[in-house]
Formats: C-alpha cells, sequence, structure tokens
C-alpha cells in the first residue's frame, strides 16, 4: 500500500508543467482577422471560407468534419444561435409541466395539499411561462403554460366564490 502512495505522490511530482512564458513565434500564421473579437461569434463563424476554417483548426479537415462546418454555417444564418436555444427550450417546457400540475392538483380529493400544490404549480407556472415567453415570443409550450396557470387561476376565484356562497347561504349560523 505504501509503494502506491509514493507511486501516486511521484506521478503528480513527475507531470508536465507549463512556462511561464509564451513563445514569440507560432509556426501558423495568424492574420488580423482572426484577432478580433466579433460582437457575435457564430455570425463571424458563418462567414469563413473552408481554408479559413481549416487555418484556425490548424490541420486539414476531413470530408465528414467539412460538411458538419457547411452545416453549422447554413444553421447560424438561417438565424440558430445555440446559447439562446438552450435554455429558452427548458424554461418553457418546465413552464408547461408546472402548468399541468397545478391544474390536476385542483381536482384532487386531498383537501390541503392538493389546494397548496396547486397553488405553488399555478405560481410556478405562470412566473416561468412569462419569462420563457420574453426570451422567446414565439415559444408555444411558455403560451400554453400561462394559459393554463390563468384557467387554473380562474378555477380557484369560482371555487372560492361557491365556497363563500354556500357558506352565506346556510343557515346553520344564525345570522338573521
Amino acid at each position: 500500500m505504501k509503494k502506491y502512495i509514493v507511486f501516486i505522490c511521484l506521478s503528480f511530482l513527475c507531470l508536465r508543467a507549463n512556462s511561464a512564458t509564451t513563445p514569440s513565434v507560432s509556426s501558423v500564421v495568424v492574420t488580423a482577422t482572426t484577432l478580433t473579437d466579433p460582437a457575435n461569434p457564430y455570425q463571424y463563424f458563418s462567414t469563413l471560407s473552408m481554408k479559413e476554417v481549416q487555418k484556425l483548426a490548424g490541420r486539414k479537415l476531413k470530408l465528414k468534419e467539412k460538411i458538419a462546418v457547411k452545416f453549422l454555417q447554413w444553421k447560424v444564418r438561417k438565424g440558430y444561435n445555440p446559447a439562446k436555444a438552450d435554455g429558452n427550450k427548458d424554461k418553457g417546457k418546465t413552464a408547461l409541466i408546472f402548468g399541468i400540475i397545478g391544474l390536476v392538483c385542483l381536482f384532487l380529493p386531498i383537501p390541503y395539499i392538493g389546494g397548496l400544490a396547486a397553488i405553488v404549480g399555478t405560481v410556478l407556472a405562470l412566473v416561468l411561462g412569462y419569462q420563457a415567453k420574453k426570451e422567446n415570443p414565439n415559444d408555444k409550450k411558455a403560451k400554453t403554460a400561462i394559459i393554463l396557470g390563468w384557467i387554473s387561476v380562474g378555477l380557484v376565484v369560482i371555487a372560492l366564490a361557491v365556497l363563500a356562497f354556500l357558506v352565506v347561504s346556510w343557515g346553520g349560523f344564525g345570522w338573521g
């Protein structure tokens, strides 16, 4: 066991370390266009030619890689932005799930837990739905979550009104 511990400690000491200085000359010629920091790197990438992409990669690309680069450039030109697409999908989907949970929990026969779960699900569906709709106005799942949330709010208000009417009209309290 001691041999293994000594071996592990020595292997950490023998790991390759990076130098504190940077090399002065690179083997790849760097043009001025690659050093600029564009406002939208995806849009910048979509304008590159295949030779420029290969120069950035530092090697010749295989056929499969060239096809993938061209496909990605085409998607970016059509308006695809991977940074925006990932987060918004999940938020709209989560809002829809909470909207369904809020609506289903209204009809559960458990008195307090069902009502509390319905209120929490409805509020979360509305908040997340409006956030997802703000990020992407065409998100159908976010719109559906907002509609389900407001339907749940309406059903709760109607249920409270019916309950108040039953309590007032019930003559067991002797108010009149």
